[in-house]
Parts: structure tokens; C-alpha cells; sequence
């Protein structure tokens, strides 16, 4: 829903925004990219929708392989500005997503 908004250029019709995600968000804010991503076959102005995205703490996996590199081509696709990843070593939320989920938080990576 949201990619679909800001696709459409709702409320801002002609500026780019920056997108953050905390914590469970940051899945939101990579599906969004995602889905923007795949928009940009049919409406190529998907891509200059994003300038900055911002990630706290994220509790989603992109890191692994192939995955890791279609993330990467994803979010330098759609996101004209930088990527910034926040995490705290000591977040014991992140220990326990990468002991349960078996792969490595994007908080926990490196």
C-alpha cells in the first residue's frame, strides 16, 4: 500500500521523500523498496521517488548469497540518496532473531 501511494505521487507530487523503518518496520521499508522496484517496470518515475532510507534496528534478513545481492541492486535501484543501517551491538532482540531465524538481522550484520 504504501509503494502504491508514494507511486502515485500522493501527497507529494513532486518531491522525493526519505523512508525509515524501526525495529519490525524496517520489513515494511524493504517491502516498499521492493515493491517500488518492481512498479519500475511499468512506471520508471518509481525510481526517483526515494532519495535517503533510513534502518533502525531492523528485525528482517537480506544479507546471504544471492539474496544479499538482490537487496543490494534493489535498494541502490530505487533509492537515490544513501542507505543508513542504526543498530546497537548489545540489542538482545536482534541476538534472539539471529538464534530463531538462523540468518543474519540487517542490525547484527558485520
Amino acid at each position: 500500500m504504501l509503494a502504491w501511494m508514494l507511486a502515485l505521487r500522493y501527497p507529494f507530487a513532486s518531491q522525493s521523500v526519505s523512508i525509515m523503518g524501526f525495529s519490525l518496520g524496517c520489513q515494511v521499508t524493504l517491502s516498499c523498496l521492493e515493491e517500488l522496484h518492481d512498479l519500475s517496470q511499468e512506471f520508471p518515475h518509481c525510481l526517483e521517488i526515494i532519495s535517503n532510507v533510513y534502518l533502525m534496528g531492523g528485525a528482517a534478513s537480506v544479507f546471504g548469497g544471492k539474496e544479499e545481492a538482490r537487496w543490494e541492486r534493489i535498494i541502490t535501484e530505487v533509492a537515490s540518496g544513501r542507505t543508513y543501517n542504526f543498530y546497537s551491538t548489545s540489542d538482545w532482540c536482534m541476538h534472539l532473531f539471529l538464534l530463531s531465524a538462523r540468518s543474519h538481522p540487517i542490525g547484527r550484520y558485520k
